[in-house]
């Protein structure tokens, strides 16, 4: 499992990953949120949706403030608010992803 905290940069605590069959998952809660929708749910609601930049950056905000106020001892965050602030944020990073290119791609003049 040491493969995916260096591919991943994920931490993999027992107690903030999910559990299954008796096995523990590869990915924390959060990064298995993150993940998945960059890598699957992302790209396919990127199509069907219009991108916001306000949009994208609201939904990277309860990630922060669910690991910041972790962190900082203020609360206990569980796996399942985990799971849903890493999908939020997965969208919100691709969906900030394809704005960059599409902009960056406007800049060049068409031939």
């Amino acid at each position: 499992m040491e493969i995916f905290s260096l591919i991943f940069g994920c931490h993999q605590i027992k107690e903030r990953s999910f559990i299954i069959r008796n096995r523990q998952m590869p990915l924390c809660a959060r990064c298995t949120g993150f993940y998945s929708s960059l890598l699957i749910l992302s790209p396919i609601l990127c199509v069907f949706l219009p991108e916001n930049i306000h949009l994208s950056i609201i939904l990277t905000l309860p990630l922060i403030i669910d690991g910041e106020t972790q962190f900082m001892g203020f609360r206990e965050s569980n796996n399942i608010l985990r799971l849903i602030t890493g999908l939020l944020a997965g969208y919100g990073v691709m969906s900030l992803l394809f704005l960059v290119v599409e902009h960056t791609i406007s800049l060049f003049p068409q031939v």
